[in-house]
């Protein structure tokens, strides 16, 4: 069996009722001519690619009164208990999967089983046979595919969707990333001083914002209902904003964006902090993208400069911030030193932290995680049906009650928020200023937008 990381197992020990620790994806298939989907199959298709992916054999082990666990084998795996179907009587479009997909998600995980679900969604058939097609929303059926965060991060998440999807280099099968344990007060005593030595190089003026974050609506004490807020920016556009400002990353202009949607979104909702919002964004420490399994990510905190109006400032304030985060992040490392600490010791305290509620008494470190899941830019297909449209999906959890996956598939990046209603009261508004804060940002850095999709004639 192998253990669980501390960072894996975490996800386990913060996990509630209200707040299953859940990641996975929305993806969306059109027709494949004649040929028509069904539950068998799904599972046939599914049942083919079982043995690519160590993740579809494997469920929890506790150990020591569950403050450890361990990953098991299981042999007599059964897909009627992973993969469930709905027949929906109405169109597949994006409100109507962002209902289903905030209560699929909703919805714990058997620990008893190995720790993914697929819903399956197809469209009820018309009365009198005849193929129902929706403008703009001809989807033939939809997977939602849901995984416990225990068993993967961002990057491998999408090993998973590898798996299933034809069209891509299947990963290779890995019995996971854990290595072999040195006795913890070694491993502490060798991080720990590592950490002081890079503290005492870095410049401490320029330290990223720590407990800072200002008091906004997305820090909800309780995780009551919960909903997927889903839109598509073009990559065009986002590319060349990323063009106009020297040195920019991608990921820089989709902090802008959605820093911009919120300042738009919190300004008209009268609740607009004079503080800047902060970001947190997961980091990948993979050192090879192809291995597979559990979470190897660092995280860094960005301000959103949505204390700045004009928005070309605000992506230059952003990557001003990012270069100075990604800077202490690569040199601190401090998920180094968790991964020391003693695995007992860092149960109790996640335990403890969750049953206490400690979330409602501490300062927040951020307002908002952002995660920038890179996708293919060559159509997929699943058994041959092409995937026209795939959004991720994210826990949110106590205090934090917003969670935006950013997901680029061929020419789109997809912005999907997971959020409570308590959190964001007007989806619909929430969307739109986020698309405008795009629009905004392209005119500011004299990117021609040509049409509501978002197309573009020239960059500075």
């Amino acid at each position: 069996m192998q253990e669980l990381s501390n960072l894996d197992a975490a996800f386990i020990h913060l996990e509630t009722p209200a707040s299953p620790m859940h990641v996975g994806a929305v993806l969306c298939f059109s027709a494949a001519g004649d040929a028509c989907m069904s539950l068998a199959r799904l599972k046939a298709h599914v049942s083919s690619r079982l043995d690519v992916h160590p993740l579809f054999r494997r469920r929890l082990k506790p150990k020591w009164l569950g403050l450890e666990y361990a990953w098991e084998e299981v042999s007599n795996l059964s897909l009627e208990r992973h993969i469930r179907s709905l027949r929906y009587p109405g169109p597949l479009n994006e409100e109507t999967l962002s209902e289903l997909t905030a209560s699929f998600f909703a919805q714990p995980l058997d620990r008893r089983e190995p720790l993914w679900e697929i819903l399956y969604v197809e469209r009820e058939p018309h009365p009198e046979g005849i193929r129902r097609i929706d403008a703009g929303n001809d989807y033939a059926f939809v997977c939602i595919i849901k995984v416990h965060h225990a068993a993967v991060d961002g990057v491998s998440a999408e090993a998973v969707m590898t798996a299933l999807l034809d069209g891509l280099p299947r990963p290779a099968s890995s019995a996971g990333h854990a290595e072999a344990k040195a006795p913890w007060l070694g491993r502490f005593r060798h991080s720990a001083s590592q950490l002081w030595t890079r503290l005492n190089r870095q410049p401490w003026r320029d330290l990223p914002h720590y407990m800072q974050a200002p008091i906004t609506p997305f820090g909800v004490a309780t995780i009551d209902s919960r909903q997927q807020i889903c839109l598509s920016l073009s990559m065009k556009v986002l590319q060349a904003i990323k063009g106009s400002l020297p040195g920019a990353t991608l990921n820089d202009v989709i902090l802008s964006v959605v820093g911009g949607g919120l300042r738009r979104y919190l300004l008209e909702q009268g609740k607009l902090p004079h503080q800047s919002l902060v970001a947190m964004t997961p980091v990948s420490r993979r050192a090879d993208k192809n291995e597979v399994g559990g979470n190897q990510v660092s995280a860094m905190l960005v301000e959103l400069a949505t204390d700045l109006a004009s928005p070309r400032q605000r992506l230059a304030k952003v990557h001003a911030c990012a270069v100075i985060a990604k800077d202490y992040n690569q040199h601190l490392q401090i998920e180094t030193l968790f991964a020391s600490l003693p695995t007992h010791l860092v149960a109790m305290a996640l335990k403890s932290w969750t049953t206490l509620g400690l979330t409602k008494w501490m300062p927040s470190l951020f307002n908002v995680v952002v995660t920038n899941v890179p996708g293919s830019r060559q159509r997929l297909s699943l058994a041959g049906f092409p995937l026209e449209t795939m959004h991720g999906v994210a826990p949110v959890y106590e205090g934090h009650a917003l969670t935006i996956v950013v997901l680029s598939y061929m020419d789109k990046v997809s912005l999907s928020l997971s959020c409570t209603w308590d959190s964001v009261t007007n989806p619909a508004a929430m969307r739109r200023h986020l698309r405008g804060a795009m629009e905004e940002l392209a005119r500011d850095c004299v990117v021609v937008v040509k049409s509501p999709e978002t197309s573009v004639e020239s960059a500075a």
